[in-house]
């Protein structure tokens, strides 16, 4: 199945994940934090090919701001979610039942230090169009 867990409303960003990804609805949630870029969804992609190789039951949630992207997969019964602004999650039942994977732990930082200024001006428009979008949202 493939839908969408949020949305950017005249009231603000709205997301059901907290539902979604409840340990009633699943056994284990992975929580993935880490920059822009650095490989969350695609990680989530190739978890949903996976489990559909296996004939395992894939649900995908898809990023309201980027279709192309995935904020969350659901296979069988064990969820993987973006755990990053806006839909920033954070663990209730960390260890029992969330396991944080940061894949911040793996950047090459002698690769991404000389681009330090690009990269900041890239992120203050990323979130100026953010906030553009939340006032036209409101009108």
């Amino acid at each position: 199945m493939e839908f969408y867990c949020a949305a950017i409303t005249e009231n603000g960003f709205f997301d059901l994940f907290s539902s979604v990804f409840s340990e009633n609805n699943i056994s284990r949630l992975y929580v993935i934090k880490g920059a822009s870029g650095v490989g969350k969804s695609t990680l989530m992609k190739k978890l949903a090919l996976e489990g559909e190789s296996r004939g395992i039951a894939v649900d995908r949630i898809y990023c309201s701001s980027d279709p192309s992207s995935l904020d969350g997969v659901i296979v069988g019964d064990v969820g993987m979610i973006d755990g990053t602004p806006p839909h920033t999650y954070e663990p209730r039942l960390a260890g029992a039942f969330e396991t944080l994977i940061d894949l911040g732990r793996f950047w090459k930082r002698e690769l991404l230090t000389p681009h330090v200024d690009e990269l900041r001006s890239l992120s203050l428009k990323k979130r100026a169009a953010f906030e553009r979008i939340y006032e036209l949202s409101a009108i």
